[in-house]
């Protein structure tokens, strides 16, 4: 899941770049963390559930 937002970030920086002397801007939005069958094993463990919230400042989950 990282490496696709990832992914998606330098998409948006490449075409930012790009497209700025055009007087174009360029946004995107990405989720953070996403309690999903995949990720589980985070969700059920307190220890890495309390490292994962760590690195959300909001500290919460969507």
């Amino acid at each position: 899941m990282r490496s696709q937002k990832s992914g998606v970030l330098m998409l948006m920086k490449s075409v930012a770049q790009e497209l700025v002397p055009l007087g174009i801007w360029v946004n995107s939005i990405s989720p953070g963390a996403i309690q999903t069958e995949i990720n589980k094993e985070v969700w059920k463990n307190k220890e890495k559930m309390n490292e994962l919230m760590e690195l959300i400042p909001y500290k919460r989950i969507g």
